[in-house]
């Protein structure tokens, strides 16, 4: 017999006695409980920020209970149908705060809106917050409050042009359109608790 073939034999036993031995414990050590797992939903695939989230961008996995967060998200359908608040990789566990704070139920429009070009956005990412809109007459100088307290869904400029999507109820959607045809909009982020 080749030494290679005895070593094959010896590893092959120890294998075999170390998988009876699982399996006459339990699977685990009976010195020890086994963790306890928790539910965690994980992108499938990257997500654009503002982009929805449907059931084809989310899967689920198990991870310690002492390792999960409490702001981790353990049921996919807490997200579905909610927008992503910042781009995210695929492959990351969701958390509440990378999904838009609130769920309508169909009662609620997303506009889109084209920002003063001079002022564009606010510096700071502004997607997933509470903003108010403001418009401003050409040759006026004054500021007319349109909306307050929306909430962002998403924004960006590109060639100069910015653009905020936001989230409001189908009886101010009027108001806003009208408000950008007659002038400029200026969009004003609310910084920590609104």
């Amino acid at each position: 017999m080749t030494r290679y073939r005895r070593r094959s034999i010896v590893l092959g036993l120890l294998a075999g006695g170390l998988l009876l031995a699982l399996l006459a414990s339990g699977g685990h050590d009976s010195g020890r409980p086994p963790a306890a797992m928790r539910q965690l939903v994980v992108l499938r695939r990257p997500l654009a920020a503002g982009q929805r989230i449907t059931a084809g961008d989310l899967a689920t996995t198990a991870a310690p209970v002492r390792w999960a967060n409490v702001h981790q998200l353990s049921d996919p359908a807490a997200a579905i149908g909610l927008r992503a608040a910042a781009a995210m990789p695929a492959g990351v566990p969701l958390i509440d705060a990378m999904v838009a704070e609130v769920r309508t139920r169909g009662t609620a429009r997303d506009l889109a809106l084209r920002l003063d070009d001079a002022a564009g956005l606010p510096r700071e990412s502004v997607a997933g917050a509470r903003a108010d809109v403001y418009q401003v007459r050409s040759g006026s100088g004054r500021a007319r409050l349109v909306i307050a307290g929306v909430q962002v869904v998403a924004a960006a400029s590109a060639d100069g042009v910015a653009t905020a999507t936001v989230r409001v109820s189908p009886a101010d959607v009027p108001r806003l359109i009208a408000a950008e045809a007659a002038g400029s909009l200026r969009l004003v982020a609310r910084i920590g608790r609104a």
